[in-house]
């Protein structure tokens, strides 16, 4: 459960069923060869880099993958979870911030 009462409505995949998903990730990443990807979240990140990638040290950066730049960023859930409204208020402006890291990629 999280904070405040809120239920996570579905459970996070476990790495074994992220790994067993990547070949399809891989194949649509080639056959649509987006600019950017943008990975919201952890489940998100991992899937797309293949491994852990901690989204506070690594979130808001432009990295290359393969001929794609790739952005991680948080999970917009995790917004609805702050409840203090200041840091609500400054996480939400970090999002914006890193989502238009991706705008000239469109």
């Amino acid at each position: 459960m999280f904070q405040g009462g809120r239920i996570r409505l579905h459970q996070k995949p476990v790495t074994a069923e992220i790994k067993a998903c990547r070949p399809w990730l891989e194949r649509e990443l080639d056959f649509v060869k987006p600019a950017i990807a943008v990975a919201m979240g952890a489940t998100a990140a991992q899937s797309l880099f293949g491994k852990a990638m901690p989204i506070n040290k690594n979130r808001g950066m432009l990295t290359r993958l393969g001929g794609t730049q790739a952005l991680i960023t948080i999970h917009p859930s995790y917004l609805l979870r702050i409840e203090e409204p200041a840091n609500a208020e400054a996480e939400y402006a970090r999002f914006v911030s890193e989502l238009k890291l991706a705008l000239p990629f469109l």
